[in-house]
């Protein structure tokens, strides 16, 4: 059995299957265990155990802690911003951005959501006592609270964790356009070595500690590295990430990264500036611009989740890949997509929510 959710669920249906010994890590997920791994609190105590570089931060169970570990971080940061981080949430969902200068409030970050503190004590008193619900699930989970790294790129170390160990899968890079996570590369590039190796070093420290308290499965070590070149590591994705399927189904199955001559692969999200009407649409395009994928030349574009509307009779939503010679990079290709669907306009839509709508605005 594999489990994209490891939860308590799979574990019961295993068993009721009769199957819970082709469930590799069935016993623990049984007793929730699936929270234990995806919790980012959890993940600041195990990394710190592990001697993986993590931010300056703190875990809150309170709004008190939280008020007062949000004042102590400001205080000591150079960047004079911190990021909340909700216990559970994905593709920065679950992050605020909280900045003293507006300036701060930057494209790159993971964080969807952002709040400009104001002046004093009483921002701070004002931001938790309006924020601590959201952050904390109604008081369910702890907080963090953790230090704003500017200037940050965002990298990850993917492995999998069986009974007899832990191994490493790939490495990537996530890019962030208005605060959402636009698109990934695999394998990693434009790094150093000394990166590279903190990055696969880090990253394997952490899987073997997930292994050692019982998890299995697929798991993702989110990593920043920092301008002067260090590597400091934000959450563990002890899951099915949405990464798995572009390295393993397309980079290495379909394109054969691998092989020569050289191809990487993008996956990018559709901009909120996108209105693409239907799928049908969105192949004659790629027929017309010549991007359809071409296996022979192992280039162009494959459409890694279905098109469909969010809401009925709205653009429809999807997410693609594009294989390309990264001496020529996806710039380009990516562009003359934008030309063709790009109809949304700015400001339409908010960095808050997944997606643009061009007819709603919404607040965070």
């Amino acid at each position: 059995m594999f489990a994209l959710w490891p939860s308590a669920a799979v574990a019961r249906l295993a068993d009721a299957l009769d199957v819970a010994d082709r469930f590799p890590g069935a016993l623990f997920f049984g007793q929730g265990g699936g929270e234990i791994g995806n919790n980012k609190a959890n993940f600041r105590a195990l990394a710190a155990a592990a001697g993986v570089p993590i931010l300056p931060g703190r875990i809150c169970r309170s709004l008190a802690e939280a008020t007062q570990a949000t004042s102590a971080l400001l205080k000591d940061s150079e960047s004079g911003a911190v990021v909340v981080k909700q216990a559970h949430n994905g593709a920065g969902v679950g992050n605020q951005l909280l900045v003293r200068d507006a300036q701060m409030a930057v494209d790159h970050v993971g964080a969807r959501h952002l709040h400009h503190l104001a002046p004093g004590p009483d921002g701070i008193a004002a931001y938790w006592a309006e924020r601590w619900p959201w952050a904390s699930g109604e008081g369910r989970w702890p907080v963090v609270v953790e230090e704003f790294a500017p200037g940050a790129a965002a990298v990850y170390s993917e492995h999998y964790a069986s009974d007899a160990g832990t191994r490493p899968t790939e490495t990537g890079r996530l890019l962030y356009v208005g605060r959402r996570l636009s698109h990934q590369v695999v394998p990693l590039d434009g790094v150093t070595e000394p990166v590279r190796t903190a990055l696969l070093d880090g990253g394997t420290r952490l899987a073997d500690a997930y292994w050692a308290f019982g998890y299995r499965g697929h798991l993702s070590a989110d990593a920043l590295v920092l301008p002067d070149g260090a590597v400091v590591f934000t959450e563990v994705n002890a899951q099915v990430s949405g990464s798995l399927h572009i390295y393993q189904s397309i980079a290495h199955g379909i394109v054969d990264v691998a092989a020569e001559p050289a191809r990487r692969v993008v996956e990018y999200h559709v901009p909120p500036t996108w209105a693409v009407p239907s799928f049908a649409a969105f192949l004659a395009a790629l027929d017309e611009l010549g991007l359809a994928y071409d296996p022979a030349a192992r280039t162009g574009v494959i459409v890694s989740m279905p098109a469909i509307p969010l809401v009925p009779g709205e653009p429809v939503q999807l997410v693609f890949c594009l294989a390309y010679d990264p001496a020529e990079g996806h710039a380009g290709a990516f562009a003359r997509l934008d030309a063709r669907f790009a109809n949304v306009p700015a400001g339409t839509y908010d960095a808050s929510q997944h997606i643009g709508t061009g007819a709603v605005s919404f607040s965070s």
